[in-house]
């Protein structure tokens, strides 16, 4: 077994217990004995887990920096995430050239303001105060890919966008990137909310995980973007160190 498998064995034990990766990060690592002298921490192993702490996405762009519509009207006051006033597609190519830049791939969510089921999302994968992090996908990916994971030294910082499915721009771009005809392969005639799809910026290939009223899905939602990765080829194939176990869908 390599030593990132192994040390990812370790760090594992505390996201089966849904202890934050940021506690785990924060303590360190246990010390390790060494016969010659006091204890000394593992280097590595610290900065493993540190990594594995990282927030698993980060904005692609400032919305600020794209010029809003005239004689628009933000759909809410405040908290605002899906900007109807702000053109789509100078949203999305601000945010895939944000993702060039980064060489990684580009989250898409499709969702609107009032929508309570975009509110619990975006609630799980970014409440501030317990972000979804690098350590949460991870655990899902093949060992090569783990591997390749900690030899990079690099968090995944996955950039990510929303784009308001509901406003005439935003059906224009699912339209123009192929979001929609993926839905429709998915069981509906448009992009529903949300509706999250992977964009390699290079290729801008396009893929999701998202079905409607799917009969089965991921029982932990993060798998999805595990295997995103993987059909983008971003992250190497093979046997789930974690099995991706699957749960009906509930009614």
């Amino acid at each position: 077994m390599s030593r990132f498998i192994t040390l990812f064995m370790t760090a594992i034990f505390f996201l089966a217990f849904n202890t934050p990766l940021s506690a785990f990060a924060q303590a360190g690592p246990p010390p390790a004995s060494s016969p010659s002298g006091p204890t000394v921490a593992d280097p590595v192993q610290a900065a493993f887990e540190k990594q594995l702490a990282s927030p698993l996405f980060s904005p692609a762009i400032d919305y600020e920096a794209i010029p809003r519509l005239e004689n628009c009207r933000d759909e809410v006051p405040r908290n605002l995430r899906y900007h109807n006033c702000r053109d789509s597609r100078a949203v999305y190519t601000a945010a895939l050239k944000a993702a060039k830049a980064r060489n990684r791939p580009l989250a898409v969510f499709f969702g609107f303001n009032k929508c309570p089921y975009c509110a619990v999302l975006h609630k799980q994968i970014f409440d501030p105060a317990r972000p979804m992090r690098d350590g949460n996908l991870v655990r899902y990916l093949s060992s090569e890919a783990i591997e390749d994971y900690g030899r990079s030294g690099q968090p995944l910082n996955l950039p990510y966008v929303n784009i308001h499915a509901r406003v005439p721009h935003g059906v224009k771009l699912a339209d123009d990137i192929g979001a929609t005809a993926l839905a429709k392969t998915r069981g509906w005639h448009r992009v529903w909310s949300p509706f999250i799809v992977f964009i390699d910026p290079e290729t801008e290939q396009l893929v999701s995980q998202s079905y409607w009223e799917a009969p089965e899905t991921h029982c932990d939602p993060i798998a999805d973007f595990a295997v995103n990765l993987e059909e983008l080829g971003t992250v190497k194939t093979g046997k789930p160190v974690t099995v991706r176990k699957r749960c009906k869908r509930k009614t």
